[in-house]
């Protein structure tokens, strides 16, 4: 044991592997010696050389020794750097490992992580100068622990509660009395602290915080006010000190924040960890948009044996393709360290991720189809505003986990609501039609604005004598209507967005005979199209005929279907007259209205 920073400093100038190695006492050096069962101070485990990739910066005259000795036993060279030149050298690294060995509160001025300039790079940082000495000893030395395995403490609201060891703090209370390899921690968290329903592991090593009266940001802990959590007491505070885990993996907002931090180091819960038995902690830096799918990829890297710089570098690349920077890991260790591929193993299989079809679909739903839904109010169109409501929440309740695993059924289920609730609007429209003189824009005309007209070849009399007109609606801007209008023929055709083309025509029938109504429907799209049709005779209850009809339908893309409904005149009373029905088409919320006659001969 060293008497001050300046005899270790000392030391650490010629010090090789196999010397005693230079430690300050205080509490990590006790923890350690108890968590490696040593009665005294006899039996340190001796540091042997053992290369490692990369290269040591340091930063302070703590972390000058410490970074001396890290280098020394792991072949790599060493710079020593003012605060100043931290930020440039670390932009020259690249993809090479680097080491950054300090006081926690040396790097108070960066003002930020400094891991963000450098994909590689950890922090070998303590609170203080014994914690730092220690952990450069422990990292030397993890392979005399013998701690092995995934211990897994998850919120019981997770997606991998189901398999987790741990789903709250007295699960983890067995971690105080044995070790374990890898800790894996997957909860609600701040820098101070992560959460769990019956308490928090704490980052405060110490039992009785200071009292801190300035104006800066602190827990409440540090006002002397207790934990920020008014349900708990001290019994339900877990030390992060006093959790045995050599390596551990956190996935709870600012877990890691050392440059960036809003509170005091003291608090901060990833340091906790080093003030105990761990060597190494990747954690998130920042807000964190948990994803299950990411403890996969950690359990992957470091079973195979890749150095913690990569599995760090392999962390933020797949995380970054899920949520950008809200998933950023950072590491607190040495970016050169490997682990015993032993000690990683997954309590949890890996995640089946939603088929991207499938999250094509859901998106869909929400960004199109509900919003077209909602347009067609302002068309005088019946929506049954419940069952839209429900969809909606349906979609925002599967939204968060459809980047984690969502089944396919789920999906289906949705599709299903959807398709339903597009067939209830037919059913009622057509059902409005049948009873009334219904017009699909009546008493909304005054409320859409042409924008352009295009001289066309009638759909249904096939003659030069129609126009194609684009509408928009003055108001809800995101509305356009597209409607064909003959002069001959009067509204041939009317539809919102992109919907597909409907076609039908005239109808020559005798009262006392079965007649046939149908329409063609083209889908000329990429995609397939689902929906629901219908027809009806305007005013049919008024003038004596019989009601329209509906059924789903599903067009696939680049394809025709004819849809036909068989009519019964035979107790019509119609006269001998020409009666207009329409076919509606609505699918992925866009409707589509084609107007028809039937032409009665009479009996």
């Amino acid at each position: 044991m060293c008497e001050d920073v300046l005899s270790a400093g000392q030391r650490s100038e010629s010090w090789q592997p196999g010397d005693p190695f230079p430690l300050l006492p205080g509490p990590p050096v006790a923890r350690y010696r108890k968590h490696l069962g040593l009665g005294g101070d006899e039996g340190w485990p001796v540091v042997t050389r053992q290369p490692r990739v990369g290269l040591v910066l340091s930063v302070g005259e703590a972390g000058r020794a410490a970074g001396r000795l890290l280098a020394a036993a792991s072949d790599r060279p060493h710079e020593h750097l003012s605060l100043d030149q931290v930020t440039a050298r670390l932009l020259r690294l690249g993809d090479v490992p680097a080491a950054l060995v300090g006081l926690a509160d040396d790097f108070a001025d960066l003002a930020d992580w400094p891991g963000r300039l450098a994909p590689r790079v950890g922090l070998i940082v303590a609170r203080d100068a014994t914690a730092l000495l220690c952990l450069v000893y422990r990292t030397l030395t993890v392979d005399a622990v013998g701690d092995n395995g995934t211990f897994v403490a998850t919120h019981p609201t997770q997606v991998d509660a189901p398999t987790a060891d741990a789903l709250g703090l007295d699960d983890l209370d067995v971690l105080r009395h044995r070790g374990t390899g890898t800790l894996v921690l997957r909860s609600f968290g701040r820098e101070c602290c992560v959460n769990f329903p019956d308490g928090v592991i704490c980052g405060r090593s110490g039992p009785t915080p200071p009292l801190v009266d300035t104006r800066t940001r602190v827990p409440s802990c540090l006002r002397g006010e207790g934990c920020y959590r008014p349900d708990l007491d001290e019994s339900q505070r877990l030390p992060a000190a006093e959790v045995n885990a050599s390596l551990v993996f956190m996935q709870a907002c600012s877990t890691v924040a050392v440059g960036n931090n809003a509170f005091p180091t003291s608090v901060g819960v990833g340091l906790g960890f080093l003030d105990g038995t761990a060597v190494a902690v990747i954690g998130a830096v920042g807000l964190h948009v948990e994803d299950v799918t990411l403890r996969a990829v950690f359990e992957e890297e470091v079973s195979r044996g890749a150095p913690l710089g990569e599995v760090l570098d392999t962390l933020n690349r797949r995380a970054d393709e899920l949520h950008g920077e809200m998933s950023r890991f950072g590491l607190l260790g040495d970016p050169g360290l490997i682990m015993a591929p032993t000690q990683v193993v997954s309590t949890a299989s890996t995640p089946v991720q939603t088929d991207p079809a499938l999250l094509d679909q859901v998106v869909r739903w929400n960004d199109v189809v509900l919003p077209r839904l909602r347009s067609l109010r302002w068309l005088n169109v019946d929506l049954d505003e419940t069952a839209l409501a429900d969809v909606a929440a349906h979609i925002r309740a599967v939204g968060p986990d459809l980047f984690k695993s969502v089944p396919a059924a789920e999906v289906r289920a949705l599709a299903d609501e959807v398709d339903r609730l597009q067939a209830g609007v037919v059913a009622r429209t057509v059902a409005r039609v049948h009873g009334d003189w219904w017009q699909f824009t009546a008493g909304g005309l005054a409320a859409l604005r042409q924008e352009s007209a295009e001289a066309c070849a009638c759909p249904r009399c096939g003659v030069d004598r129609a126009v194609r007109l684009r509408l928009r609606h003055r108001v809800h801007r995101d509305l356009v209507l597209r409607v064909v209008q003959c002069r001959h023929c009067g509204d041939v055709e009317q539809s919102t967005a992109d919907a597909p083309t409907a076609r039908t025509g005239v109808v020559w029938a005798r009262r006392s005979e079965p007649a046939v109504v149908g329409a063609h429907v083209v889908n000329s799209g990429a995609a397939a199209l689902n929906g629901a049709i219908g027809f009806a005779f305007v005013a049919g209850g008024h003038t004596g005929l019989p009601q329209g009809s509906h059924r789903a339908l599903r067009v696939p893309a680049g394809e025709e279907i004819r849809v036909e409904w068989p009519v019964d005149l035979s107790t019509s009373t119609a006269t001998a007259d020409e009666h207009e029905f329409v076919c509606l088409s609505l699918h992925d919320g866009a409707l589509s209205v084609v107007s028809g006659l039937l032409c009665l001969l009479g009996t």
